[in-house]
């Protein structure tokens, strides 16, 4: 991270944890979802992986947020920013009492459709964000879309329940989806560095177009 840089420690902090909080969750899931101590335990387990989900999907994308609606008024860019947590922390809520692997996956659609709308206000001449993160945040929400459609993947088993005991190890629908969702924390974590650090400039307009990458001043100074 480039602190000397960026906007707000706060917003840089929220992605460090956004992303990190789904490998901690689903690691420990993994490790100890197959101990016989019965169904409750197991549920509470499968709970501590979807609070790992939410936190990066809520705190994680929230840099992005704040930069999409950063050149708005500042009333309207709380009421934005108030939504999306709104919806944030209904869909945990709705996650942690989902009955199905169908249900839980549902719970985060309302964050994610924000995300994909503040991503075309980015492309207006009312949107904010750092121009050279175009290219990763398109890339995040692409990869957004691809999770879900592994979360679908995964809720359906495919392609393991057409080889029956031949993917136990790897290219099942879960290896897959947590291929895909590195993907998108790599291209999150690639868009929010340019985001704070054209936060941090304050320029709105066309003249935020020549915000330059926090790497190139590096490359100057050597």
């Amino acid at each position: 991270m480039p602190w000397s840089q960026i906007y707000s420690e706060f917003l840089a902090w929220c992605h460090i944890a956004g992303s990190v909080a789904p490998w901690i969750g689903s690691f420990i899931y993994h490790l100890f979802m197959n101990t016989e101590r019965g169904s409750l335990y197991y549920h509470r387990l499968l709970k501590l992986d979807m609070v790992g989900i939410w936190v990066s999907q809520s705190f994680g994308a929230l840099p992005m947020v704040c930069a999409s609606v950063f050149c708005l008024g500042r009333p309207l860019q709380w009421l934005l920013i108030l939504c999306y947590c709104v919806f944030a922390i209904s869909g945990l809520c709705k996650a942690m009492v989902a009955s199905s692997p169908w249900k839980r996956r549902l719970c985060f659609t309302l964050p994610f459709l924000m995300r994909n709308l503040l991503c075309i206000l980015r492309y207006s001449s009312y949107g904010g964000g750092s121009p050279q993160a175009m290219g990763s945040v398109i890339l995040q929400v692409i990869q957004d879309l691809v999770s879900v459609i592994g979360g679908a993947i995964g809720a359906m088993n495919i392609p393991e329940k057409w080889f029956p005991g031949c993917l136990d190890m790897y290219l099942n629908s879960h290896n897959i989806m947590h291929v895909l969702v590195v993907l998108a924390v790599y291209f999150m974590h690639q868009a929010t560095i340019l985001d704070l650090v054209w936060m941090a400039s304050g320029v709105c307009g066309p003249d935020r177009h020549q915000i330059q990458h926090p790497t190139s001043h590096m490359q100057e100074e050597l």
